[in-house]
């Protein structure tokens, strides 16, 4: 939904085949999202980006498959013409972090990790992103190509969005 904020009143409204989980990302050329349901026989989930009149201009399955990009709850970034997104299924153990095409949602490439990566939204450092996931890790990934430039095990799972202050230190 567009809303007025001094009204509440609704602009324009657009229907997903899924809910939407996560917090819209704004970008100068249009508004990115993450949809995707992690349970049941329509588990799966999609990326979308869509103009600032409402008109979806893509919504990407990244690639294909049973269950699409796997459930997505996280906020996608964007990295110069890239957008990356975690996705996953914790309880198929299955993660991924997508790099999509700005333009037409076509997959770039895509970085496998050990466990889910739905629900830690990606923090754009640099030409990369840093990603949390349930496998206990946090990857810090190039848009680029989707290397893994590094990444940090912890003891638990990562379900928060990791957070940078001013100097550029990670917490999580």
């Amino acid at each position: 939904f567009k809303l007025d904020r001094a009204t509440g009143r609704r602009g324009w409204s657009v229907a997903l085949p899924h809910g939407i989980r996560a917090p819209a990302r704004l970008d100068p050329d249009g508004i990115f999202l993450s949809i995707g349901e992690p349970d049941g026989p329509n588990r799966g989930g999609e990326v979308v980006r869509l103009s600032y009149d409402g008109t979806v201009q893509w919504q990407s399955d990244c690639g294909g498959g049973k269950h699409k990009c796997l459930s997505c709850w996280t906020s996608p970034a964007v990295v110069g013409d890239v957008v990356m997104v975690g996705c996953g299924l914790d309880t198929d153990s299955k993660g991924f972090i997508w790099g999509l095409d700005k333009d037409d949602g076509s997959v770039r490439w895509k970085t496998k990790a050990q466990n889910d990566c739905q629900t830690s939204s990606p923090v754009v450092v640099g030409n990369a992103a840093l990603l949390g996931c349930t496998d206990g890790r946090l990857y810090a990934v190039s848009a680029e190509d989707g290397s893994v430039l590094w990444k940090f095990k912890t003891k638990k799972g990562i379900w928060a969005t990791p957070a940078l202050d001013e100097e550029g230190t990670v917490y999580i």
